[in-house]
C-alpha cells in the first residue's frame, strides 16, 4: 500500500511518509498488526507490507504499567497469540522474557525454512545519548545491551521481568533474526573462544619469567629502596632508646 496515496480517516488530510499519526489532526494511521514481523501496518491493511503476513487484529485493554520513556499509561493486549504491552504515545513494546525468547525462536525456525541471508554488520550509533529507562514492573534502572552484540539495536533489558523495544526495534531484531543474524553471532562467539584459548596455551608454554635475571637498573632501584628503608627504621628506634 502507497503511503503517499492515503488520506487521513479522521480528517482526511493527505498521509505523507509512514508517519504512525496525522500530522494535521494526531489521529493514529498505524498500528502494530503483523504477527510476525511485528511491523506497523497502517489502519485497515489486509497483509503485511514488509513481510506479507496477514494481518491481525491488536486487540487492546489499559495496563497498569506505565513507559519507561515517556511516564504515560500503556495499554496491553494480544497480537495473534503474542502477549505484550504498548505505549500509544512512543509506540514502544513491553515484552515479558519467555515472550520474547518464543518470538527469537519461531523466528529462527522461519529463517532456517526460507533460508538465511547473511546480515551486514550494522553499526550502533555511539552519538545517541544514553539514557536507563526504569523497569515498567519493578522501577529499577534497566541494562542496556546491544542485541546478539552485533544487531545494532540497542535494547532495555531486566532480566527478571521483560524487555523494552523502541518504536520498531522489536521488527529489527525479528528481521536481523530471519536474516541469519544469530548464526552470525555464534560464530563470531566461537572464534572469539577458540582466540582466548589459543592464548591461554600460548602463555602457558612460555617461559617462566627469571627474576635472578633483572637488570642492573632495576637491581640499583630495589638496593635503593631497601637502604633507605633500613636507615629510616634505624632512625626510629635510636630515638624511642
Amino acid at each position: 500500500m502507497n503511503a503517499q496515496t492515503l488520506n487521513c480517516y479522521s480528517c482526511g488530510a493527505p498521509v505523507v511518509g509512514d508517519s504512525p499519526n496525522c500530522d494535521h489532526c494526531g489521529a493514529r494511521l498505524q498500528t502494530i498488526s503483523c504477527p510476525c514481523c511485528f511491523g506497523m501496518l497502517f489502519i485497515g491493511s489486509k497483509f503485511c507490507p514488509h513481510c506479507g503476513t496477514a494481518a491481525a487484529e491488536w486487540q487492546e485493554a489499559p495496563s497498569e504499567m506505565t513507559c519507561p520513556v515517556c511516564a504515560g499509561a500503556m495499554l496491553q493486549g494480544t497480537l495473534g497469540t503474542t502477549r505484550l504491552h504498548e505505549c500509544s504515545a512512543c509506540f514502544g513494546l513491553w515484552l515479558d522474557p519467555a515472550t520474547f525468547d518464543k518470538i527469537s525462536r519461531d523466528s529462527e525456525q522461519r529463517a532456517a525454512v526460507l533460508g538465511a541471508a547473511v546480515p551486514l554488520d550494522p553499526q550502533v550509533d555511539s552519538l545517541q545519548p544514553v539514557r536507563y529507562r526504569p523497569c515498567p514492573t519493578c522501577r529499577e534502572p534497566m541494562a542496556r545491551t546491544n542485541f546478539a552484540r552485533c544487531s545494532g539495536v540497542i535494547i532495555d533489558v531486566c532480566r527478571p521481568h521483560g524487555i523494552w523495544f523502541d518504536a520498531n526495534e522489536l521488527q529489527r531484531i525479528v528481521k536481523f533474526i530471519q536474516d541469519g543474524g544469530l548464526d552470525v553471532a555464534r560464530t563470531r562467539e566461537q572464534e572469539a573462544l577458540t582466540e582466548e584459548r589459543r592464548q591461554l596455551e600460548a602463555a602457558r608454554s612460555s617461559p617462566p619469567l627469571d627474576y635472578g635475571m633483572q637488570s642492573t637498573a632495576e637491581t640499583d632501584v630495589v638496593d635503593l629502596l631497601f637502604d633507605v628503608g633500613t636507615t629510616v627504621l634505624s632512625h626510629w628506634l635510636n630515638d624511642r632508646s
